[in-house]
């Protein structure tokens, strides 16, 4: 496919538009950038900024005319070559043909100007301007190839010379064409002794693959990779890896390229790498040992399953005859053996030995480990070998670990550390065992004493509640009595009545949550289940404490959308949750200030708050506020009276609606959000 050359610039230059216009019309066809001038002056302008294919001049202009406007043109070194076509209407003047054509003209048109003359002029200029710009381009192009392959041949030669790879070129006939200065670096051979030493300088073992790798390469053009040893000049072994390649022109051999890497000080560390990766391999199966038995104890808070665990899996990955755990009673000097892992038949589980009969004691009471062997044969193990490692924490030492194998065997210091970790990680899960041992006796026995506490209080409160009601009937029956007796009203006599009321309806307050408490912790009354709507059923439970909150110069507000979904609940236990937690609200709300209900419910759902303004509760008491008797610091106790009981039993009845609530307070404003699980469609 051709390619398309770009547009060409037409430079016209004509003092009367209507010529433009016309020469335009006739070269429009050729679509080509023609640029109109109408003077001498704007065409030098034109020339100064643009390059143009051909210059339409003509002669007969006012202030500059054509001839002075080409000499001007060809001056210059941009425009000199631009062919220009001088046009007049003057026919007869040989003059000024011969003027035009000493100025620099190619042609001359005669007005008025021939449209097929004109157009065939201008398309043959035209076209040898594109040609001209064409092979001017292929020879840029040419030159870039060549400086580039210049470049490039000169960057090869430095990249060969200076290269750490033995390079070599060798005829068919074996004659070195090319050799690298890395030889003479690397064996210390130049390109003389190379040619004069050929296969000498190739290891004897290595000869038969070197001369198999060039009979390969020289029989059709191939690549061979091979590896090799070559003979320094003094005579050291120099391992390379490398390829051969023939090079073949009309199916005749013209070279074979040689390049080798010295990988000597590769060799010798791979060999290293073998020795080190099998060590390595015995540790890692240690570690992954020590890890099987980290995971084992952790998951584990029996200390005799964690004792047998350890000397299980110690007996079996180290292949000893005997495997023992002993743990210490440091008063008594005793050891005993707890858990033994052996294949013989003969077992000293649960033996008891006397340290003081044992010289190793000492060493590993002061958490060491050691190895040795009995010079007087043990009564069932013989003459053994035996490593022994403290199990010791930073409370003291707990026992040891023991193994023991044939007497000739010698434990090596890979095997005495991965004992010493397993003591290490035995230690920490018997503590943890122990530790959790005597926090479960305390939790038994804190249990049971809270057992008794509630027992205690629910009996009390049952022994409370008849004499608690009888002095209040005895205050009314006495206050009746006095009334007929016209006693003169005394403020004092009043004010004693008020408190035996008061108090008495407090502690009748106190027995009855008590009671409360006591029933909902039995969880022996069932739920009266009730499907109701919030936004209806709330605003009655808020009714009874308006006049309250009017009195105390507070605001309720209810805000509960329609929309809401139907909850399905006990009518008698919500209403003594939102209960209290109005009546506490109306407690603590200063004047002024608002007490809110809302709600909100998504498909899995709804939550109903009841928020109060111009009090806050600090934040690390959140979370306390709902136990029993608690009272947040700072508070005045006389100012507020309660029992203490009211948010525990919120607590208790929303847990048993099957709901959660929780509280948060910020920036004077305190909320209590009970949240209910709706029903899955």
């Amino acid at each position: 496919m051709m390619q398309t050359e770009p547009p060409v610039n037409i430079l016209l230059v004509d003092d009367h538009v209507e010529n433009l216009l016309a020469l335009e019309g006739v070269l429009a066809s050729l679509s080509q950038n023609l640029v109109r001038a109408c003077s001498g002056k704007e065409a030098l302008k034109c020339l100064l900024e643009e390059d143009f294919a051909l210059i339409l001049l003509d002669v007969q202009m006012p202030e500059m005319d054509g001839f002075e406007t080409a000499t001007l043109i060809r001056s210059r070194a941009r425009s000199r070559h631009i062919p220009i076509i001088f046009m007049t209407a003057l026919h007869n003047s040989d003059q000024l043909v011969y003027k035009g054509y000493s100025v620099g003209a190619v042609d001359y048109l005669f007005k008025p100007i021939e449209p097929e003359i004109l157009l065939s002029k201008v398309a043959a200029f035209v076209e040898l301007f594109q040609k001209t710009a064409q092979i001017q381009r292929q020879a840029d192009q040419l030159e870039a190839v060549n400086a580039e392959l210049r470049t490039s041949q000169a960057r090869l030669q430095n990249f060969l010379d200076h290269a750490n790879d033995l390079i070599h070129i060798m005829s068919p006939s074996g004659e070195l064409l090319y050799v690298n200065p890395a030889w003479k670096h690397t064996l210390g051979y130049d390109e003389a002794d190379l040619n004069n030493l050929a296969i000498d300088i190739v290891h004897p073992q290595s000869r038969g693959r070197w001369l198999e790798a060039i009979y390969w390469v020289q029989a059709k053009p191939a690549t061979r990779s091979l590896e090799i040893t070559f003979l320094s000049k003094e005579g050291r072994e120099v391992i390379v890896e490398g390829t051969l390649s023939s090079r073949f022109e009309a199916d005749q051999l013209k070279a074979i390229h040689c390049i080798f890497h010295d990988i000597t000080q590769r060799k010798q560390a791979e060999r290293s790498l073998r020795q080190y990766t099998a060590q390595l391999h015995q540790v890692l199966d240690f570690n992954d040992m020590l890890k099987r038995i980290t995971d084992k104890l952790r998951d584990s808070l029996d200390e005799g399953q964690i004792l047998a665990t350890v000397v299980q899996e110690l007996a079996l990955v180290l292949g000893v005859n005997r495997c023992q755990a002993a743990l210490y009673d440091l008063t008594q000097q005793t050891a005993t053996i707890a858990y033994e892992y052996t294949a013989s038949m003969f077992s000293e589980q649960g033996s008891v030995i006397e340290m003081a009969y044992f010289p190793e004691y000492e060493q590993l009471q002061e958490g060491q480990s050691l190895q040795l062997c009995n010079l007087v044969p043990h009564p069932i193990q013989g003459r053994v070998a035996m490593l022994a490692c403290a199990i010791v924490d930073d409370q003291g030492v707990l026992g040891d670990l023991r193994l023991v194998n044939d007497k000739d065997y010698p434990f090596r210091d890979l095997e005495l550390h991965l004992v010493q970790q397993v003591a290490n990680q035995c230690a920490i899960a018997i503590r943890q065992a122990r530790l959790y041992q005597a926090a479960q006796a305390q939790v038994a026995a804190l249990e049971r004493l809270n057992g008794l506490k509630d027992d205690f209080l629910s009996t009390i409160s049952h022994e409370l509640r008849t004499p608690i009601s009888n002095i209040k009937m005895a205050t009314q029956m006495l206050k009746m009595t006095l009334e007929p007796l016209e006693i003169p009203p005394s403020a004092d006599l009043e004010r004693y009545f008020q408190i035996l009321q008061s108090e008495c309806e407090q502690e009748i307050s106190l027995i009855n949550d008590l009671l409360d408490l006591s029933r909902l912790d039995a969880d022996a009354e069932p739920l009266l289940l009730t499907s109701i709507k919030l936004s209806t059923w709330v605003p009655h439970v808020a009714e009874t404490f308006m006049e309250r909150a009017h009195t105390q110069q507070q605001q309720i507000q209810v805000d509960l959308p329609d929309d809401l979904p139907a909850l399905t609940t006990d009518l008698i236990d919500l209403e003594r949750v939102l209960s209290e937690l109005l009546g506490n609200a109306c407690k603590y709300t200063p004047p002024g200030e608002q007490i809110k209900i809302f709600a909100e419910a998504t498909s899995e759902r709804l939550q109903l708050h009841i928020s109060n303004s111009g009090v806050e509760i600090p934040v690390e008491e959140c979370d306390r506020i709902f136990d029993k008797f608690y009272r947040i610091p700072n508070n005045d106790p006389w100012k507020y009276s309660g029992t203490g009981l009211g948010l525990a039993l919120v607590k208790k009845r929303v847990e048993r609606l099957g709901a959660t609530i929780h509280v948060a307070s910020e920036a004077a404003q305190t909320r209590f959000s009970i949240e209910f699980p709706l029903p899955t469609s």
